[in-house]
């Protein structure tokens, strides 16, 4: 929209998201809608907040564009998933103010096997009705157009909504939603880390707050991450399964700050990450983990870690452990939430 930065409060996107969710199903097509990204990780791990707050990651500044450290979660705007068609959702969530953005900006689609079906994310953005483009606080901040209110304050309330399944580097479907609400299940909230190639510490952190906050076991108990379900999956999707595991194993010598061997080869981006914060006179991120997380929580989150590696392996009865995936084993994508 090129209007302004951010919302800033997280607050508006949290207390804003259960009613959403709430009305629609309560609509007649009994639309699901679960939160994930940003906004499912603080709804869905609430007490994660001095993790998130301490645990300085690497980013441009947004006013000088100098690379700093600066902790901090913020959500930005709304991320949804739902199992329910577009022809439902999208007037569903009109009645709330939300409008598609041009189809220039608003539409990607990205094509699956025929068994998946189609999978698709839409951006909307708050409008008065008019097209016009309103912020928090309902104040018109530019028209239909995008173009800008000269003086006006804040950023553009946006809204993306993923439909039928979640398929970046990796695919997973929407057929589970019944098990938790008003997020994404946790094990499909791991999913949408875990599948991620070019993981950033930014999800690494998400990936710490999601093991300490919530126990792993083989049900779908509220605010239970069901590791026999993420390895019933992943031994159907051996390129993510490859995907996923690694990241886990990051994730552990993350935790235990090398003082194991690697389990990562010379090769892995992250490994040359590393070497490049090394090079450059840079704090490694798992000194700056070190400072920030207690040493009891990070023991409980590698625990975690070593029992869902051990549930995946379990269900794919170890006949993946060893799978080398070719050259492209993932899907490019241009972004991640």
């Amino acid at each position: 929209m090129g209007v302004g930065f951010r919302v800033e409060e997280d607050s508006y996107f949290i207390d804003g998201a259960k009613p959403f969710i709430e009305d629609a199903e309560k609509h007649p097509k009994r639309i699901a809608l679960r939160a994930l990204g940003a906004l499912g990780q603080k709804l869905y791990s609430p007490s994660g907040t001095d993790i998130w707050n301490s645990v300085k990651v690497r980013m441009p500044d947004e006013v000088t564009g100098q690379v700093v450290e600066k902790a901090g979660r913020h959500v930005t705007d709304f991320d949804f998933a739902t199992p329910n068609h577009e022809k439902e959702v999208i007037p569903f969530l009109a009645t709330k103010g939300f409008k598609l953005l041009p189809a220039d900006e608003r539409h990607y689609f990205i094509g699956v096997t025929m068994s998946r079906g189609r999978c698709a994310k839409l951006k909307l953005y708050l409008s008065d009705g008019k097209g016009n483009v309103l912020n928090q606080y309902g104040e018109v901040i530019a028209n239909d157009k995008g173009q800008p209110v000269p003086g006006a304050r804040g950023a553009p309330v946006l809204m993306d909504v993923f439909f039928r399944g979640f398929y970046m580097n990796h695919y997973f479907p929407f057929d589970r939603l019944d098990k938790e609400t008003p997020t994404l299940p946790g094990a499909e909230l791991m999913f949408t880390k875990l599948q991620i190639v070019y993981s950033n510490e930014k999800d690494f952190i998400d990936e710490m707050v999601i093991l300490r906050e919530h126990e792993v076991t083989d049900t779908d108990a509220n605010k239970i991450v069901n590791g026999a379900y993420m390895g019933q999956w992943l031994s159907k999707e051996k390129d993510f399964y490859y995907t996923a595991t690694t990241n886990l194993k990051r994730l552990r010598n993350i935790l235990t700050f090398g003082s194991e061997t690697s389990p990562i080869n010379e090769k892995d981006e992250w490994t040359q990450f590393q070497k490049m914060q090394d090079s450059l006179g840079e704090r490694r991120f798992e000194l700056r983990v070190k400072e920030a997380v207690k040493e009891e929580d990070r023991r409980k989150i590698v625990s975690r870690v070593d029992k869902l590696l051990e549930m995946i392996e379990r269900e794919s009865n170890g006949k993946l452990k060893n799978y080398v995936p070719g050259k492209r084993w993932y899907e490019k994508v241009e972004e991640s939430i």
